[in-house]
């Protein structure tokens, strides 16, 4: 376990607990670098709305044309889906357990996010990945849309996911050693992950996956509260800005509250002593993480 928390946009307490490798014995330290399972979504949130800013996509702008091939559920195929549709889980688009077991992999992926959400959203495969609901009529959490507002980030940007992420949204925060691959990383310093079997703990080791904006970043507990610093300074932290106050909030507010009052632009509400907090949770093999900010 490793916990960061933030007084007055400061990273104020990093602790680790227990250990990072059982069988090596290794204790988790500060500069433990943990999967941070669907904080990730944080991220790629951050780098749709930069896009959204600059004017370079809009959140009501149908994503097929982004995206680069057709995107329509095909029981409803004359209703458009847009991108903020897809940050606020509404755009019907599921995430089939086939299509997620196809999607992970030991060590890094191997198929490309364009190559894999191609596949998983036109035919054959396509009914497989969308519901039998047309899209803004009800909420259902979705991996692989999220994913796709990544992959527009890459097709708007011109850049990778992985390069433009860090580029604009990470490292302006001095967030430099956050990483997306095992292999751009020392996976001596990378918490492994375990399972419990009954009589104990077993490693699983590390895995990957082709949807790896939602779910890749591997980083420190204090790097994600750094992280959280800017949100709850309204964007900023420090000299740099990685979204405008007004974006901000405009990802804070409830995008379908008949459907689920707690979400926002990929932003979770949450109720905590009576304080209302905003972030995200997450999970994976041998990964539980959670992110949230007053």
């Amino acid at each position: 376990l490793a916990i960061a928390t933030v007084r007055r946009s400061v990273v104020s307490t990093t602790r680790g607990f227990g250990l990072a490798d059982a069988a090596r014995g290794i204790p988790v330290v500060p500069s433990t670098i943990f999967a941070t399972a669907s904080i990730s979504k944080l991220v790629t949130a951050a780098s749709v709305m930069q896009l959204v800013e600059t004017g370079k996509l809009a959140l009501d702008e149908n994503v097929s044309r982004a995206a680069a091939f057709t995107v329509r559920n095909p029981a409803f195929p004359n209703v458009p889906i847009t991108v903020r549709m897809l940050l606020a889980h509404v755009s019907s688009i599921a995430d089939d357990p086939a299509v997620l077991a196809s999607a992970t992999s030991r060590g890094d992926p191997s198929t490309g996010l364009g190559d894999f959400l191609r596949a998983a959203l036109t035919p054959p495969r396509a009914r497989a990945s969308f519901l039998d609901a047309a899209p803004r009529t009800t909420h259902r959490y979705s991996n692989v849309a999220v994913s796709l507002a990544a992959l527009l980030v890459e097709r708007r940007s011109g850049e990778s996911f992985d390069a433009y992420s860090r580029a604009h949204v990470l490292e302006p925060l001095g967030i430099r050693g956050a990483r997306w691959r095992l292999a751009e990383l020392d996976t001596s310093r990378v918490a492994v992950p375990h399972r419990w079997i009954g009589t104990g703990y077993e490693p699983t080791g590390h895995v990957g996956h082709a949807l790896y904006p939602v779910v890749d970043l591997r980083a420190t507990a204090g790097e994600i509260a750094t992280l959280l610093a800017a949100f709850a300074n309204h964007g900023a932290l420090g000299d740099a800005r990685i979204l405008r106050a007004d974006t901000l909030a405009r990802m804070l507010e409830p995008v379908a509250p008949a459907l689920e009052p707690s979400q926002g632009l990929v932003f979770q509400r949450a109720e905590l002593d009576g304080q209302t907090l905003w972030g995200h949770e997450g999970e994976d093999q041998g990964a539980t993480t959670m992110a949230f900010f007053d």
